[in-house]
């Protein structure tokens, strides 16, 4: 008994000193994560407090005055990447938290007092855990609020530049007719010239103290060398493309391959000047002959000559779209080149020249007039563009909308030169040449993407079966494949034009939509406002809305659908159906933008319901009944039916009534509700075989074997009449002047019926005569008929007196 007890408290004892181990190892294990975990904790805390150190001294900035627009795009490129590293911070915490929420909720409460004691281990981790779940809670807290701050100093850095430029953009100052302008900054220029001169003695100075005779010189030679070099490839790279193209190694067709080389030849002339400039200030950079203050003109410089290259390279390129779309001949299309080429010239020289008053401190009076003097030449060199017409044609030149455009900017930048809005109107003529520039760059691109999936899949196309195979799809499938390809492709690039006219080059898109934040009037509706600039936006959504709608209706119903296999009224379907769903979701975008909640709405409609529902019951009937016959297509364009005594080719159906048209080519409206509701016969909507009947009388001594015989040769004769199922004959009664047979016969379009029905008329009369089988007359006809033969007026009398 001892001996057996004595065992059992071993066995205890030894269960004791295990589970105290275990627990001390666990509490090691937990002890290295938890410090691991808070290492990492840590390591997050102190980036945390960093960044929100960088976000005190940023809006410490912003409070200052003085602050420039390259200041706030400076700002605004600090903060960015800190916002960006938040949110980074913020997607590892939260399911770090939630994790640990989860194992806290699992191991569940502590044990109340006067329970059963837990497990040690749980109640370590339990510890442990809720400490790690604090930390995290604290550290997710500190981003959250961090994110909403770097959010907040975004919008403060957006809003200050828009005031900035707003400020800029809208000073005014003397008018562009005052001479005290130019006076002014005639008074200003020779100070300036000389400044400029003393950048130049300094210049000068700097490269003979950094460097040696030996290497001006050494380095004079490797830029003229590397210029050299760059045109030498340009000429090189020029006619290797013509010699491809020679070769029909590029595109197969000429239209493309025209589009092709144009764009080709714009790439390299507009990359060859900035290249060559560029290498020679790097030369320059690396001999150390570049002073501190030329090296801050340098950007000015590059972005001038890539202004004046790019832009001459697309004008020139336009020149044969000019003489193609516009019907240009050689004289006009260059007068073109020549007038777009100068207003980039005058953006160029005027970047190039306020680079060098940023650098020399120029009055005010001075930046003026060169703006002023920009805009003024820019207007003229776009009026002279708009006067160009094609010759032997008052009406030709540029498209009417493009040059109603075109006088308005013209317009509103002599009208701001004239007020004293000097920088507007710069601004203005800037970004006029901008849009020129981009859009000429869109045409071409747009002319390449045609060409190529228009003509380069089409039939003709050479390339086409192989480039099916590539991508392994039926080859006659490319081509719609082609075209719905083309037309993502000018969608985008569409998108990708209009952002950077509205972009450019030197403000962002935020600056020019903040013009409209001095329209603040709001009309009050009841507990509401309208402002002014949502209803102006609302309504340009509704029309971008319509018009894309619209675009999008034409490409659907003109490209796109008549290369499917669909038939023709599915395609209606289809595209009548599109135009409905996008007008109602640009009117949805619309009231959405004006702040009308849809649900108000359905309210108000469902009230109404009512009066609508007898003021426009069958305006509605009507339109549900278009609604009907568009999805379940129990008639499709082309059809012919019969429908209230009227018969014809339906020819439209729209969501209020369908157009038929009759066989006398007279159009006839037909409400859909009576489509839906009345009896409607369709020759043609599973399939065009019909069966056409022929009514054939004869006279009682003739031969019916012989009569059915001639009957379904004529029929079997014909070749539009259908072998199976064949033709049949019945003898259908006995008539009283003769016998009277129906030919049955099936042919394959019913829409021909009647002419095979004429031909067969003619056939059986021809065999009839042939085979001396008579057509007995009617008796009406025998009664009241003329010249009778002798015998039958004896034996007529004689019918009369019995």
């Amino acid at each position: 008994m001892n001996g057996t007890l004595a065992q059992q408290y071993k066995k205890t004892a030894l269960r004791l000193l295990t589970a105290l181990l275990f627990a001390i190892v666990a509490n090691f294990s937990l002890g290295s994560v938890t410090h691991a975990a808070d290492f990492n904790l840590q390591t997050v805390r102190e980036q945390l407090d960093a960044i929100r150190d960088s976000f005190d001294n940023t809006e410490n900035r912003l409070k200052q005055d003085t602050l420039r627009d390259s200041d706030f795009t400076f700002l605004r490129d600090r903060i960015n990447p800190l916002r960006s590293e938040i949110r980074n911070k913020i997607a590892d915490l939260e399911p770090r938290y939630a994790e640990v929420q989860k194992r806290l909720g699992e191991l569940g409460p502590a044990p109340k007092d006067g329970a059963p004691p837990e497990d040690v281990r749980i109640t370590a981790e339990r510890t442990t855990q809720t400490k790690l779940l604090a930390d995290l809670d604290s550290a997710l807290k500190q981003a959250r609020l961090l994110n909403v701050r770097g959010d907040q100093l975004a919008d403060q850095i957006d809003a200050g530049r828009r005031t900035r430029f707003k400020e800029r953009l809208l000073t005014r100052s003397e008018s562009a007719l005052n001479p005290a302008l130019w006076l002014n900054a005639a008074k200003e220029a020779p100070a300036e010239i000389r400044s400029l001169g003393n950048l130049l003695s300094n210049w000068k100075d700097y490269a003979a103290d950094s460097a040696p005779a030996g290497a001006l010189l050494l380095s004079a030679i490797v830029i003229i060398a590397l210029i050299v070099a760059v045109f030498l490839t340009r000429q090189m790279l020029l006619r290797y493309l013509d010699r491809r193209a020679r070769k029909g190694e590029v595109l197969q067709t000429r239209r493309s391959l025209d589009a092709y080389l144009a764009i080709c030849r714009t790439v390299i002339d507009a990359a060859a000047p900035p290249f060559a400039v560029f290498a020679a200030i790097s030369i320059l950079s690396a001999f150390d002959l570049i002073s501190p203050r030329i090296d801050r003109l340098t950007n000015g410089i590059l972005v001038a000559v890539a202004i004046f290259s790019i832009g001459c390279g697309v004008a020139r390129a336009m020149v044969e779209p000019a003489k193609r779309i516009l019907g240009f001949s050689n004289a006009p299309a260059y007068k073109l080149y020549r007038a777009a080429a100068s207003a980039v010239a005058v953006v160029a020289a005027a970047t190039l020249l306020f680079a060098l008053h940023r650098e020399l401190g120029a009055t005010a009076p001075l930046r003026t007039a060169t703006a002023a003097l920009m805009a003024l030449l820019v207007g003229l060199c776009v009026g002279r563009a708009l006067m160009i017409r094609s010759e032997g044609d008052k009406g030709g030149g540029l498209p009417n909308l493009v040059r109603l455009l075109g006088w308005v900017a013209v317009g509103a930048i002599f009208i701001a030169l004239a007020m004293g809005h000097i920088n507007l109107a710069a601004f203005a003529a800037a970004r006029l040449v901008d849009a020129a520039v981009i859009g000429g760059a869109g045409v071409l691109i747009l002319a390449l993407i045609d060409s190529v999936f228009a003509t380069g899949f089409s039939e003709e196309g050479t390339g086409r079966r192989r480039v099916a195979s590539a991508i392994g799809i039926n080859p006659a499938r490319l081509d719609l494949l082609a075209t719905i390809t083309a037309g993502l492709l000018r969608a985008l690039l569409v998108v990708i034009v209009l952002f950077l006219m509205i972009g450019g080059w030197r403000t962002s898109v935020t600056d020019v939509a903040s013009m409209l934040d001095r329209f603040d009037l709001a009309l009050t509706i009841g507990q509401s406002q309208l402002a002014l600039g949502n209803l102006l936006l609302a309504i340009a959504l509704l029309i971008v809305g319509l018009i894309i709608t619209r675009i999008v209706h034409r490409w659907l119903s003109q490209t796109v659908l008549p290369r499917t296999s669909l038939d023709a009224g599915l395609q209606n379907s289809i595209s009548t159906m599109f135009v409905y769903l996008g007008a109602i979701a640009a009117a949805l975008l619309a009231l959405g933008q004006i702040g009308i909640n849809l649900q108000n709405i359905a309210f108000v409609a469902g009230a109404l319901s009512v009066g609508i529902g007898f003021g426009l019951q069958s305006v509605v009937s009507n339109f549900v009944s278009g609604i009907i016959l568009l999805a379940e297509r129990p008639l499709r364009v082309g059809d012919m039916i019969e429908v209230k005594g009227e018969s014809g080719y339906v020819r439209r159906i729209s969501v209020r009534s369908t157009e038929i048209e009759t066989f006398d080519r007279a159009n006839v409206i037909i409400p859909n509700s009576d489509l839906v509701t009345n009896v409607v016969t369709n020759w043609t909507h599973a399939n065009t075989l019909g069966r056409i009947k022929l009514d054939i009388t004869v006279a009682y001594d003739s031969s019916p074997e012989k009569v059915r015989e001639i009957l379904l040769r004529a029929a079997a004769g014909h070749p539009k009449v259908l072998k199976t199922p064949a033709p049949s004959v019945l003898l259908s009664a006995f008539g009283d002047n003769g016998l009277k047979f129906q030919l049955f016969a099936y042919v394959g379009d019913v829409n021909v019926g009647g002419g095979i029905r004429s031909d067969l008329y003619f056939e059986v009369l021809k065999q009839f005569r042939e085979e001396t089988i008579e057509i007995p007359l009617s008796r009406d006809y025998r009664d009241f008929g003329a010249k009778d033969s002798p015998p039958q007026q004896a034996e007529r009398k004689a019918d009369i007196e019995t």
